[in-house]
């Protein structure tokens, strides 16, 4: 499946915000927060206690949330990932899985090729985000990523993950560090995104953890609250600064390849050499990729009404 294995660096979901499409006042705010995916929760929290319920309504909030340019995500389980595939039409991009274990991951992509099948979409077109909410999936989370090519991120439910630490703040902290750490590392053998979770009622704290999270790796976070969600994309996109450092470094780099040299000074205390020019280059990627999110909306409203090519260079932007 070279469909999901094409998007892996391209995606940009720095904000993941989860709502239940039975919580009609969340699922408005979610259409107007500016999240760059919004995520329908089947599987959590009271809509996994009304699980009928919410699959008869998740066809209207896919549509409803497919309006705004966000991306639609279910978040499903191995059990459940068949029924709520199937009061979904269509518009739905990916899904978050809560997966122990590879047989989990099985299970959900095996059900997404039916779905797509059924439907005329394009096999391996929705990809899976696989939650990691316990330490024994973080421990195995590389081989549990590596055993399907639909993965394209991993991840963690901190809230799940730091339970067992009880009411000590600092233990749940450390806790949660080494998860976010070991998720990291093995998101980036595997090649796949690394993304954390902002806490419910984080507020301004969430501004800190977006950047701080950039720093170690992550791409993105969950989000439970509509009004930090701002503050989430502004944490995970490169600054002005950073971009402007990043496209020296390459424009000297370019120069000193033209002339026969293998590094120069791209500004004072910065030489744009092999070690750093990689890293350069991600960084303007990002921001072009994140560009182009903002983007889509208006390349939409001048396209053609037919369904977006998957031809080569003709994705949807959000690939």
């Amino acid at each position: 499946m070279e469909t999901a294995l094409a998007i892996r660096d391209a995606l940009v979901r720095r904000s993941l915000l989860v709502v239940s499409p039975v919580d009609g006042d969340a699922l408005e705010r979610a259409v107007r927060a500016g999240a760059d995916a919004v995520v329908l929760d089947t599987a959590r929290g009271p809509a996994a206690h009304r699980r009928e319920e919410t699959r008869r309504g998740l066809g209207e909030a896919v549509a409803s949330v497919a309006q705004t340019g966000a991306e639609v995500l279910l978040w499903t389980d191995a059990g459940g990932v068949e029924a709520d595939l199937a009061a979904c039409e269509g518009g739905v991009s990916g899904v978050l899985a809560t997966a122990e274990s590879e047989a989990d991951v099985a299970s959900v992509d095996a059900a997404l090729g039916a779905w797509e099948a059924t439907r005329g979409v394009e096999a391996g077109s929705v990809n899976i985000e696989v939650v990691l909410a316990s330490g024994a999936a973080v421990r195995g989370c590389g081989d549990i990523a590596g055993g399907c090519s639909r993965v394209v991120a991993l991840v963690m439910d901190e809230v799940a993950l730091v339970r067992g630490a009880g009411e000590n703040a600092a233990a749940r902290r450390e806790l949660a560090a080494y998860f976010r750490g070991a998720m990291v590392v093995a998101a980036k053998a595997r090649g796949v995104q690394a993304h954390g979770a902002v806490a419910p009622g984080s507020g301004a704290l969430a501004a800190g953890y977006a950047t701080a999270g950039r720093r170690i790796g992550l791409r993105g976070a969950l989000c439970f609250d509509a009004d930090v969600v701002s503050l989430v994309n502004a944490g995970f996109s490169p600054t002005e600064a950073e971009v402007e450092s990043a496209r020296r470094v390459l424009s000297a780099m370019e120069d000193a390849v033209a002339s026969g040299r293998g590094a120069i000074a791209a500004a004072a205390g910065t030489m744009a050499d092999l070690a750093n020019v990689r890293q350069a280059r991600a960084v303007v990627e990002r921001a072009d990729a994140i560009r182009r999110r903002h983007e889509k909306p208006e390349a939409e409203d001048t396209a053609s009404t037919a369904e977006p090519s998957t031809e080569e260079g003709s994705a949807p932007p959000w690939r």
